[in-house]
C-alpha cells in the first residue's frame, strides 16, 4: 500500500460497530506523537499519550454503531532524520498510511473522521 494518504481523511461510512486502530512509527528518539479521540456525541476528547500510540504500541478503540468520531494525531520532530514518521490507521478493512518528513521543529496534525451507522 502506498503511504501517501491525505492529512485530513474520512474513512468510508460503515454499518455497525467496528474497531479503530492507530500507530505512529519513525526514527527512534527523533519525534513525539499523541492523539485526541472524540466521540462527537459525548465530549470531551479522550487523550492518548505517546506511550499508547508510538510503535511498538498500537491503540485500539471500539466504535459504536450510530456514532461519529474525530481523531486528531499530532506529530512533532525534535531532530532532523532521513527516515519519515509514519501514521498508520484502520477501520474495518480500510487502511490509512501517511509519511511525514522528519525535520527539526516540524509539527503536523493528521485528522480522521469516522461515521458508523
Amino acid at each position: 500500500m502506498a503511504c501517501n494518504s491525505d492529512r485530513i481523511f474520512q474513512f468510508k461510512d460503515g454499518a455497525g460497530a467496528a474497531t479503530y486502530k492507530v500507530k505512529v512509527s519513525g526514527p527512534k528518539g527523533a519525534f513525539t506523537a499523541s492523539a485526541d479521540f472524540l466521540d462527537v456525541d459525548s465530549p470531551p476528547a479522550e487523550h492518548w499519550p505517546p506511550a499508547e500510540i508510538i510503535a511498538p504500541a498500537e491503540k485500539e478503540h471500539a466504535l459504536e454503531a450510530g456514532n461519529g468520531y474525530v481523531v486528531t494525531i499530532m506529530t512533532q520532530c525534535v531532530t532532523t532524520r532521513p527516515d519519515p514518521i509514519k501514521v498508520e490507521a484502520s477501520v474495518d478493512n480500510e487502511q490509512y498510511c501517511r509519511e511525514i518528513p522528519c525535520s527539526q521543529g516540524k509539527f503536523e496534525r493528521v485528522v480522521h473522521f469516522i461515521r458508523r451507522t
